[in-house]
């Protein structure tokens, strides 16, 4: 062999190598890049949804243990302020290293044609940086975190009751994580200008509402990059079936699982330069078809008191019972 040349091999019942023009070649690693890359950032995205959920639970179960067996301890405090400053820190490493993640892809995007995805991220998370103020803060305690400690410095832990018409009804069991704004200031890297904005806010943030604004920021950055980059995505999906079908075509297996190219030397050595499972283009229509911005968490709350046997107005939503 006297010439650089690449070859692609069809993985299904058999594989047999087809020299593949190097024009193609590069199509399907720009094609596939972009469909992997998007695919990893979506399971960093998830991630971080996933460790929100695991903060909140993590404080609703909580309040449910105190409501069955009072929370007395200062052990049992000690060990419960550590396990939500776990949930919180692994939510906010998750967001940046999909905020990183997702930065570095929108770069990606340099020609005139694609600059619109790369416009949109950008002005989507200045967007969110500017207009809540719980994506500020958060950003702003990750940083200080790494270098002064927690950012959960105590919690209210108790529980008060519900007056209707001058009686009790129900006694409520809360468990509230706080942070102390003036062990906030001690960090002297920390923010002047977010400290500026908590100076009116008390001395004990409760942390919950702003790190739920923060979360539906990420969510709208996620949501936003993805519809932005809908054409390309689509382009790249069209390219790789492109390439399936002229090649794939020349391989008489009857089902096609992989898509592998191998870049051959002109001394004939040989070595994998890209591997593509088609699995990875039904992953790419299941985000399509779950991409959703997530509600205003700040602005909502879980409960579990609402029941079919008291009278007030019915939730909104489906019913489900098994057929």
């Amino acid at each position: 062999m006297n010439k650089e040349s690449y070859w692609v091999s069809t993985f299904g019942n058999k594989r047999i190598p087809i020299e593949i023009t190097r024009s193609d070649a590069q199509e399907f690693f720009g094609a596939k890049h972009l469909i992997s890359s998007f695919i990893q950032i979506n399971e960093i995205y998830e991630t971080a949804i996933e460790d929100y959920v695991e903060f909140e639970q993590s404080v609703a179960s909580a309040a449910i243990e105190h409501s069955a067996r009072q929370i007395t301890r200062d052990e049992d405090y000690d060990k419960l302020r550590r396990l939500l400053n776990r949930r919180l820190m692994h939510v906010l490493t998750s967001a940046r290293s999909y905020i990183y993640s997702a930065s570095k892809l929108a770069s990606e995007f340099s020609n005139e044609s694609e600059q619109k995805v790369r416009n949109t991220f950008d002005e989507s998370r200045k967007a969110a940086y500017d207009n809540l103020f719980g994506y500020r803060l958060m950003e702003a305690i990750r940083n200080s975190a790494q270098h002064h400690g927690f950012p959960i410095h105590g919690f209210t832990i108790g529980n008060s009751w519900d007056i209707n018409n001058g009686r009790k009804t129900k006694n409520r069991y809360l468990v509230v994580p706080t942070i102390n704004v003036n062990q906030l200031s001690a960090d002297e890297k920390f923010k002047k200008e977010i400290l500026r904005e908590l100076k009116d806010r008390g001395a004990n943030l409760d942390v919950r509402p702003h790190l739920r604004e923060y979360v539906y920021g990420i969510s709208s950055i996620n949501f936003d990059l993805h519809s932005a980059a809908e054409a390309a995505l689509s382009n790249a999906e069209k390219t790789i079936n492109k390439l399936i079908a002229a090649y794939g075509a020349k391989n008489p297996s009857s089902e096609i699982n992989y898509f592998i190219i191998e870049k051959h030397s002109k001394n004939n050595e040989r070595a994998k330069v890209s591997e593509f499972s088609l699995r990875a283009i039904d992953t790419l229509h299941k985000l399509a078809l779950n991409k959703h911005k997530l509600p205003r968490l700040d602005l909502t709350y879980v409960s579990t008191d609402w029941s079919l046997d008291q009278d007030q107005e019915k939730p909104t939503g489906q019913d489900h019972n098994r057929p």
